[in-house]
């Protein structure tokens, strides 16, 4: 067997429609469930996963690093994904239905490159879509009946705007022995926001807070609001003016 080293770069999810939490947003994190099975040996899962974005509306960042050490050829090789969302009650959420990513055409690539002594392959980067919500979702759940949506005019709409993992896999010849799966950061992740910068910037934690749509709401329902202000404002001026000036004239 060749001792191979895989590395799995997770940036940054973008496009997220579907939220968990009051205000359109989620506290995302990624979970990656290893299951890789060498010729001739037992297959062996491991569990990965990143740190968690709070207050994250349609995008997510994370800049963190899975290593893992394999052995080639492998008779299975695939890692599913999977978008949650943290919550210190009910647990972990699954966003949208988790995606298998296949890992054998990398791990395959490299050894029989390095077998034929030839350049072995670079970084691949590469993005997984999430398409689909999770088993649970009401939306999912739900039965239709085909004939009376056609008959209404009305098409069930049971997918979700999809998400895009970004990430990078590359998979290099390991001189040293095995080791556990290791968990990194690699870079600063951006856009993000803890409770101190709440506190200290309450405009910007109000607007997190409520949301895109809400906060729109908000805007339109104050607009409305103003405008009545001034229409009965001016209703009243007019009745006291009618009554102070007209009326006593005649």
């Amino acid at each position: 067997p060749m001792p191979l080293q895989v590395q799995i770069k997770i940036f940054q999810v973008d496009g997220i429609s579907v939220f968990k939490d009051f205000g359109e947003r989620n506290d995302v994190y990624v979970r990656g469930i290893l299951t890789c099975q060498p010729v001739g040996k037992q297959a062996s899962v491991a569990l990965l996963r990143t740190d968690v974005h709070k207050y994250a509306h349609k995008m997510a960042s994370f800049n963190y690093s899975w290593t893992f050490d394999i052995e080639a050829p492998v008779r299975e090789c695939h890692m599913t994904l999977e978008l949650l969302d943290q919550d210190t009650v009910t647990g972990a959420d699954q966003i949208y239905a988790p995606k298998v990513l296949s890992l054998e055409p990398l791990v395959a690539a490299s050894y029989f490159a390095r077998t034929w002594k030839k350049a072995e392959p670079s970084e691949v980067h590469h993005q997984v879509v999430f398409d689909c919500f999770p088993p649970d979702h009401p939306l999912r759940a739900r039965r239709w009946c085909f004939c009376c949506c056609k008959r209404r005019g009305k098409r069930p709409h049971v997918h979700p705007e999809p998400a895009t993992l970004s990430m990078a896999i590359e998979v290099t010849y390991r001189e040293s022995m095995a080791l556990p799966p290791r968990i990194e950061s690699f870079a600063e992740p951006k856009d993000r926001v803890d409770v101190r910068e709440l506190m200290l910037r309450p405009q910007k934690a109000f607007r997190i807070i409520l949301g895109p749509k809400n906060l729109r709401l908000v805007k339109h329902t104050c607009c409305w609001c103003a405008f009545l202000m001034v229409v009965l404002i001016t209703l009243a001026v007019a009745w006291l003016f009618i009554h102070v000036f007209v009326v006593p004239l005649k």
